[in-house]
């Protein structure tokens, strides 16, 4: 099995991405797609507290709009 991990990068306060952050799940697909991966695991937890969200919640959305196919993401929030 072939995993590709994307670690997360801190929300703003308003919950949203930093660019550095859609970056890194843009080249996450783009290797997942490459390399032919089972899987891609979203990890990042909720280091800041006023965004009320999970980075790896988030990057779920992201992949979703992007037509990801959910059923190969693994979410991880407690990191």
């Amino acid at each position: 099995m072939t995993l590709v991990v994307i670690l997360g990068k801190r929300l703003f306060n308003d919950g949203t991405m930093s660019i550095e952050l859609k970056k890194r799940l843009n080249l996450g697909i783009e290797t997942f797609n490459k390399v032919n991966a089972d899987y891609v695991c979203l990890c990042g937890g909720m280091p800041n507290r006023y965004a009320s969200l999970t980075e790896a919640s988030q990057m779920y959305a992201y992949l979703i709009e992007k037509d990801f196919d959910e059923t190969k993401i693994i979410i991880e929030e407690k990191s």
